[in-house]
């Protein structure tokens, strides 16, 4: 009796299962429909839901139909906010009373030894240059850095930061449409913080890519122990050149990082529900990023949509 396989699952974007002895390939089917066949291999990237995989063998003679095993189910859906929408932005407007472009900590404060220069909305007509626009082709805010020396950095460019008015308070799941551009040097971030920058603070690093890998977005807890300031390190495979939804489930105790709202790695370790803004913004350079190519003279990182749900 053949067998049917087994250990199937649906994580991180793709459906895996145990290889089936002597099996000739395998059948894929999405809630209960047939998907497509595997002939080599024993994984498959998927969206979330209910999938199944049956094993086939052929007859070696070739004289009847190939022998289909029973199907072998994962059911895995993505992840629904049980509260209400407390809000929502697209961006086609940056309404100043919701977003600030600096932090509350002010520009002169150079972190990480990043080599850009974040500039205000209103400083950008002195300047003659704007980071934040609406590009009607991506319907996204483009949030652009560009090559030009100012006040001893090396780049311009910009960032947005939640206002008192949107602060995240308690327990939420904040979800964050975006997209970025790929190269050594870039370093593009979506980030929950206090209003006050100092090393007793907790950050939640939703997606960070330092322009390490493309298909690799990276996550962090930073949080103050008995022992020091202590990170919590963790990285998921996603294309992050595409548009994908970065979000963070915080609850009492535990926070939950999710991509396109299934869960990728989870916190219980100093869990503090403290008032946060949300970031997101275009770093160059520095501790992470790396040296920034000298043939690189702008970068861009798309932000589509935000959605803030209570729980």
């Amino acid at each position: 009796m053949f067998e049917q396989p087994k250990n199937v699952c649906v994580k991180n974007g793709f459906l895996s299962w145990t290889p089936v002895p002597c099996a000739d390939g395998y059948n894929l089917h999405k809630e209960g429909q047939h998907f497509g066949t595997v002939f080599d291999g024993t994984q498959y990237p998927v969206e979330p839901g209910e999938w199944s995989v049956s094993a086939f063998f052929f007859d070696p003679e070739g004289n009847r139909e190939p022998f289909h095993t029973p199907r072998t189910t994962a059911i895995d859906k993505a992840y629904q906010p049980s509260g209400f929408l407390l809000w929502s932005e697209d961006f086609k407007t940056l309404e100043k009373s919701y977003w600030s472009s600096e932090f509350d900590w002010g520009r002169t404060l150079i972190i990480n030894n990043e080599d850009q220069y974040y500039v205000a909305q209103l400083e950008g007509q002195m300047i003659g240059f704007n980071p934040l626009s609406y590009s009607e082709e991506e319907q996204a805010l483009n949030i652009k850095a560009v090559r030009q020396p100012y006040d001893g950095q090396s780049w311009l460019s910009g960032k947005i930061c939640t206002t008192d008015s949107r602060q995240l308070e308690g327990q939420f799941y904040v979800g964050v449409v975006a997209r970025c551009d790929f190269s050594k040097g870039i370093w593009p971030a979506i980030w929950l913080y206090t209003a006050l920058y100092g090393a007793e603070q907790s950050e939640i690093d939703i997606m960070e890519q330092p322009g390490i890998d493309r298909f690799t977005a990276y996550h962090n807890y930073h949080y103050v122990s008995q022992s020091g300031r202590t990170s919590d390190p963790q990285t998921s495979s996603i294309d992050t050149t595409q548009y994908h939804e970065y979000g963070c489930l915080r609850e009492d105790g535990k926070i939950t990082i999710m991509i396109d709202r299934m869960p990728v790695h989870t916190i219980t370790r100093n869990v503090i529900l403290e008032p946060v803004n949300l970031i997101a913004n275009l770093a160059m350079g520095g501790d992470f990023a790396g040296d920034i190519p000298e043939d690189l003279v702008e970068a861009n990182f798309y932000v589509k949509s935000i959605e803030v749900y209570s729980v």
